[in-house]
């Protein structure tokens, strides 16, 4: 055979395998994947009508957590917002996965969303935030890791769950209702599980620990390699390098303590350094922007970054995360883990204020789709009701945590969201995510 036309066939053989690697949200419409009807699927139009009792729900159980563990109040939370629109996202083979649903207000025609599962065997709430929007479509590679995750779980895991496992099952009632009952409690308290008297619900919040939204360009790189990419002539900064600075800066690190830019003298860092850069500019004379880019390039070197990977990409190993913290000095440089057999260790971390590290890839050499973010968060619900069990009522405790992923994006798809056991049968399904924690300066 002709050696072009080996090429074409190779060729569109692979063209063919990445459309369907990357097919997340349309199919024909004569798909009978897509349109048969199923009882236990939620369509976009009561995705909708739930989206409008979360609003009303997810500001009482805001309001209804204990003062200190609200380390930081979002403004967010007091503003009106209605729906703006909805979007469903789909399986490989055609199934509706989940509902994006985009919120507006008077202030912003982009005020946060929410994601609902498209099927009641699944966790209803997938992940919120209380603004900005969601998409797979955008340079972060992060959400797409994310979904990737919730399909493989949930298509696994629904070929033998046929029925709403009692605990999801509560959570959707919870969800369809207009007025739940909240407490305020501590976390060393536990209600009693009691059959004729069913606590109400329960809420800890770890609260934001990190509230940058640093990004690997603009200012943010400009003491990086020069390079022709992007608008800036220098290398992107790395997510690995944002993920780590961002860490260095949090409250309960803020080290290292000192920094130069040659040829200057040694100075040190006015923590905490500044959320967000002043300009967005390929260069900037401001102090604040300065010591921010001078933080990433540092954690970058550290961290043994290549600027050079493929061109116009910036890699760090993610083993090397720790390296990083051990050469800026830190008395525990932390340790990478899977994440799935770590979960406890991960909400430890959090609750005692602790940003862990995470990181990600959708293929086996990690290469083409992978990333490194920061979880900045933690909240924890304990959700309390009746339900029938071999034949009596009975009271039941479920609980499910929320993570707010700060993906080193500039902003673009934070929020909180759920990382496992998303219908609800404990399996612990392979993944590719692992975190770095337990960093102490």
């Amino acid at each position: 055979m002709n050696k072009n036309v080996i090429l074409f066939t190779l060729l569109c053989l692979l063209s063919g395998l990445l459309m369907q690697c990357s097919r997340h949200e349309s199919l024909p419409p004569g798909n009978s994947a897509a349109t048969n009807s199923n009882p236990l699927q939620i369509s976009g139009k009561d995705a909708a009508e739930l989206a409008r009792n979360f609003l009303k729900k997810d500001k009482n159980e805001y309001f209804a957590g204990s003062e200190k563990l609200r380390l930081k109040e979002s403004p967010e939370q007091s503003v009106p917002k209605r729906v703006r629109n909805v979007k469903t996202l789909y399986d490989d083979a055609g199934n509706p996965l989940m509902h994006v649903i985009h919120f507006e207000s008077d202030q912003s025609p982009e005020h946060g969303f929410v994601i609902l599962a498209a099927d009641k065997r699944i966790v209803p709430v997938l992940a919120k935030s209380d603004s900005g929007t969601f998409s797979l479509e955008g340079e972060n590679p992060g959400p797409g890791i994310w979904f990737e995750r919730v399909k493989k779980e949930v298509t696994e895991g629904t070929k033998r769950i046929k029925a709403p496992e009692k605990g999801i099952a509560l959570m959707w009632q919870k969800l369809n209702e207009n007025s739940p009952d909240l407490l305020s409690e501590t976390p060393d308290y536990e209600p009693p599980v009691d059959p004729y008297y069913c606590p109400p619900d329960t809420y800890y919040d770890s609260g934001l620990l990190i509230t940058s939204i640093w990004r690997q360009d603009e200012v943010y790189n400009m003491y990086c390699p020069t390079r022709s990419c992007g608008k800036c002539s220098y290398a992107y900064a790395g997510c690995g390098a944002v993920a780590i600075a961002q860490v260095w800066n949090a409250k309960c690190n803020q080290k290292p303590k000192t920094y130069s830019i040659a040829p200057g003298p040694v100075l040190n860092y006015n923590f905490p350094l500044k959320d967000v850069r002043s300009t967005i500019s390929c260069t900037s004379v401001n102090p604040n922007d300065m010591q921010i880019a001078n933080m990433i390039r540092v954690a970058g070197m550290f961290a043994g970054s290549d600027y050079n990977f493929l061109n116009c990409n910036t890699m760090t190993w993610r083993k090397d995360i720790k390296t990083a913290f051990q050469a800026a000095g830190y008395s525990n440089p932390g340790t990478r883990v899977g994440f799935n057999n770590s979960t406890n260790q991960v909400r430890s971390e959090l609750m005692s204020g602790h940003p862990v590290i995470m990181d990600g890839t959708n293929t086996v050499l990690g290469f083409d789709n992978w990333h490194i973010w920061v979880i900045a968060g933690i909240q924890e619900t304990i959700l309390h009701g009746v339900v029938d069990l071999n034949g009596s009522p009975t009271c039941m405790a479920w609980t499910y945590n929320m993570y707010y992923l700060n993906w080193g994006w500039g902003g673009n798809d934070n929020g909180w969201y759920a990382m496992g056991n998303f219908i609800g049968d404990k399996v612990n399904y392979d993944t590719s995510l692992n975190v770095t924690l337990g960093m102490r300066p």
